[in-house]
């Protein structure tokens, strides 16, 4: 005779079935909020990781060419029109028209200004990225200063407009500009070599000194170019020629021992001394580009 299960023995049971369903419950639950807060961690670690990666600075050859074609260029065709009128201005050319040369580099200015608007540098590279605002910010400070001379221009003879414009407040706002603009290009071409090379590239000749000509010699190009472009910026030396004709030049001289017998043993000198010369040319670093060829330089054209 079979026996019969007790109210209690029932009572076990679904007890047990019970049981058995919260643990499976409680399991599932555990899991969904396991994963669910994995899943949250996975997910900020991945916003974070891309939001790492785009702010990674980024100096490549072909970000450092665009800037030269698309920026610099035009802008260095508005400075070549400034040294030029300055010329012409300062011959006394009767043939010249003080206004109208005035007013043709006011256009200019604007008109090229207006031609870096429409350009965009990466947001990776945001030296360069400023470099193309402050040349905007040169232009229009430019346009703005120049404006000023053009009911005056016919009224004054070039050597003293010349002065005039040199000490106008605006244009050296333009001028500090444009060298800033140069700085920062320049120290891009040095973080560009650090992402090739990190050993040579380390760090930075420091602005602040007076850098020995020991411890330029012991440099590489670039950080001698970038130390150049800041000297032209502290001391406000808009010139024609560019930081590696500078870098050359001193180079030169020291190979032949001319800076020690003038008794010259920093840089800062040199640079005040070839300044207070003239006796840097646009053409100095292409003369001498042999010297540099153990150098690994990037595919810019002003480096050709």
């Amino acid at each position: 005779m079979e026996k019969r299960l007790t109210r209690t023995d029932y009572l076990i049971a679904t007890l047990t079935i019970f049981m058995l369903v919260c643990v499976l419950g409680a399991f599932f639950i555990g899991f969904k909020i396991g994963k669910d807060r994995t899943d949250k961690q996975w997910q900020q670690v991945a916003t974070q990781e891309a939001k790492a990666n785009s702010q990674i600075q980024s100096y490549d050859q072909q970000q450092l060419a665009l800037f030269y074609h698309s920026i610099y260029i035009p802008y260095k065709n508005f400075q070549s029109k400034w040294f030029q009128t300055e010329d012409e201005l300062g011959r006394n050319s009767q043939t010249v028209n003080s206004a109208n040369a005035v007013k043709d580099l006011v256009k200019l200015a604007d008109s090229i200004q207006k031609e870096l608007q429409d350009k965009s540098m990466p947001e990776n590279s945001p030296l360069l990225q400023q470099a193309s605002s402050h040349y905007q910010t040169s232009l229009q400070s430019f346009n703005k200063g120049l404006q000023s001379f053009v009911a005056k221009a016919n009224s004054m003879p070039g050597t003293d407009l010349i002065h005039a414009m040199s000490v106008d407040a605006q244009l050296q706002e333009a001028k500090k500009s444009a060298l800033t603009a140069q700085k920062e290009y320049y120290t891009s071409i040095v973080k560009w070599q650090q992402s090739n090379n990190p050993k040579a590239a380390s760090k930075s000749l420091d602005s602040t000194k007076k850098i020995s000509f020991e411890e330029w010699n012991t440099s590489n190009i670039h950080m001698k170019n970038e130390y150049i472009a800041t000297l032209m910026l502290q001391s406000g030396s808009y010139s024609e020629y560019l930081p590696h004709d500078m870098t050359a030049r001193i180079d030169e001289l020291l190979a032949k021992g001319e800076m020690q017998n003038l008794g010259i043993s920093d840089v800062p000198a040199a640079v005040q001394l070839l300044n207070g010369t003239n006796a840097v040319r646009t053409d100095y670093f292409t003369k001498l580009k042999a010297k540099y060829a153990q150098e690994t330089l990037p595919n810019v054209p002003f480096f050709q």
